[in-house]
């Protein structure tokens, strides 16, 4: 009974911060259709990309909200390289009975070509987190330089080719 005590102690005052927590996943990559998620944690630094194509948006998805109310009061503050990007609240997301419930939100950012640093800090019913990672926006599809040098290559063993047929035809 002595060691039952303590541990219901622990359970007591442990349990309730759980109660308060969320859980805060961004999208960093889709293969074949599908999202391929990163929860981010508070002593976490992940590199994280934009999956939208203009490289210019992270998706958040934030689950496991625990509600007394069925309207969530939300706000965030996204800063990327040192700047705030998004600073303020959000529209009002419905939390529907049975808890717990999440929403999905799309942040919209500055184009970077490298890694900065970032940090995102959610606050959802006056409880607020704060993450940091890394971010850096979609590369561009532009072909790499091998690729356009091998191209150009063939073009001009084609042309080459079509001058030489030519020529013997002319003789």
């Amino acid at each position: 009974m002595q060691c039952l005590t303590p541990l219901l102690l622990v359970l007591l005052f442990v349990l309730p911060g759980f109660a308060d927590s969320y859980n805060v996943f961004v999208v960093n990559k889709i293969i074949d259709h599908h999202p391929v998620f990163v929860q981010l944690s508070s002593n976490g630094n992940p590199l994280l990309h934009s999956v939208d194509p203009m490289g210019t948006s992270l998706l958040f998805e934030i689950d496991n909200i625990f509600s007394s109310t069925l309207d969530l009061q939300t706000s965030v503050t996204l800063t990327l390289a040192g700047q705030t990007v998004v600073d303020g609240p959000l529209d009002g997301f419905i939390c529907p009975d049975p808890q717990p419930c999440g929403f999905g939100q799309a942040l919209p950012t500055p184009y970077f070509s490298k890694p900065v640093q970032g940090s995102v800090a959610w606050t959802i019913n006056g409880n607020t987190e704060a993450f940091n990672f890394r971010y850096t926006s979609s590369p561009a599809l532009t072909p790499e330089p091998g690729t356009l040098f091998l191209l150009g290559t063939g073009l001009l063993g084609i042309g080459w080719r079509k001058y030489r047929v030519i020529g013997r035809a002319n003789r």
